[in-house]
């Protein structure tokens, strides 16, 4: 092992997981887009865009995983503050609420007081299921990053290796007769996510880096053990497939050749040597958003579902630049939504008044330990 993970600006900002945290949410667009957008399904069994479509899916199925990891990597060693769940609670309530009233004065959906209710409580109502386990995984993380920072190496090293297997590979095992046996739910799971941010937090703290007779391996290798993590997942599912049907776990979070993929993007990122640009900090910082956005319930069901189903009747090649432009525009749309609704909250001085919540509660937090004591 040697330790070469890229430091931390001194803005406290890592580029190349910015870098990271952008192609993760690209992914997390494609995923959705090929999927409800109408092609992984509707196109023809055994046709090219059948196979395009696949491969999109396969390759971009590390989206989720990919940003659990980050969240590891980033907060594992840092202290846990109020604020960060406020900010981004605030934020997704903001958007939750926004395309609510929008698309019911739009008469595109029924106002009632049971839908205004559910939308205001997006935690509990999972409106967004990536955040709400994120939330269960936040009030878990002063906890995670006592084990990161006390834990021996040795021994987490093998427990995280231990549970990977069980996560991984028993789990599929145990479902063919006992069902979901650990409640993992495929990956959509805080449990999932806790474990991810072990691992994400882990891999900043030793500074993996794998040699071979002392010499560093490239970062580019962590990349072409990615993909070739993909292409064993795609031969498993052509070796296992039922009904011209590929497997459902190839396309499941947990399943171990989508957890290798997305351990070895984060190592080639991590690896990976990026100068700091504004226009990948700018990206970085609204990724959240995008996903906020184009996953809210009323705007998947009125602009993302069917909507590249016109691309299931041309060439697969001309198929393929719909599915990208599709994306870009998505992502590009949604990036500036994101934005607008940073600068009203800017103006709104939102961000003080977080600030101000958390020297509050951590008040009451340290008069609490002290007694404690």
């Amino acid at each position: 092992m040697e330790k070469s993970v890229e430091r931390s600006s001194p803005q406290g900002r890592t580029p190349s997981i910015d870098l990271f945290k952008i192609v993760s949410m690209l992914m997390v667009v494609v995923l959705h887009s090929n999927n409800f957008g109408g092609i992984l399904y509707n196109a023809a069994p055994n046709s090219a865009l059948r196979v395009i479509s696949t491969l999109l899916e396969v390759i971009c199925i590390v989206a989720v995983n990919c940003f659990a990891l980050t969240s590891g990597f980033l907060n594992g060693d840092r202290k846990v503050r109020i604020k960060n769940i406020i900010n981004l609670y605030l934020q997704v309530l903001f958007f939750s609420l926004l395309f609510f009233f929008v698309f019911c004065l739009c008469g595109k959906e029924e106002f009632s007081l049971n839908g205004l209710f559910l939308y205001s409580t997006p935690v509990t109502s999972s409106i967004y299921w990536y955040f709400t386990s994120y939330f269960i995984l936040f009030l878990f993380m002063p906890l995670l990053n006592t084990v990161i920072e006390r834990a021996e190496k040795k021994t987490v090293c093998i427990t995280l290796s231990v549970l990977a297997v069980i996560f991984g590979i028993v789990s599929y095992v145990a479902s063919f007769h006992a069902g979901d046996v650990f409640n993992l739910k495929n990956g959509y799971s805080a449990l999932w996510l806790i474990y991810l941010y072990l691992v994400g937090g882990a891999i900043k703290k030793y500074r993996f880096s794998f040699s071979i007779k002392g010499r560093k391996i490239p970062a580019y290798i962590y990349l072409l053990l990615f993909f070739l993590s993909c292409l064993l997942n795609v031969l498993f599912g052509l070796l296992i497939r039922i009904d011209s049907s590929y497997p459902p776990m190839i396309f499941e979070y947990n399943f171990i050749l989508n957890f290798i993929s997305s351990l070895a993007l984060l190592l080639f990122f991590a690896n990976l040597k990026v100068k700091e640009f504004k226009i990948i900090t700018f990206f970085a910082r609204t990724s959240f958003g995008v996903y906020l956005i184009h996953e809210h319930p009323y705007v998947r069901k009125h602009i993302i579902q069917n909507s590249l189903f016109p691309l299931l009747k041309i060439n697969p090649l001309l198929a393929l630049l719909g599915i990208i432009g599709f994306v870009l525009a998505v992502y590009l749309i949604c990036t500036a939504i994101e934005y607008i609704r940073q600068v009203l909250f800017s103006l709104a001085k939102v961000n003080k008044l977080t600030v101000f919540i958390d020297k509050k509660l951590s008040g009451i937090t340290s008069k609490n330990e002290k007694h404690l004591e």
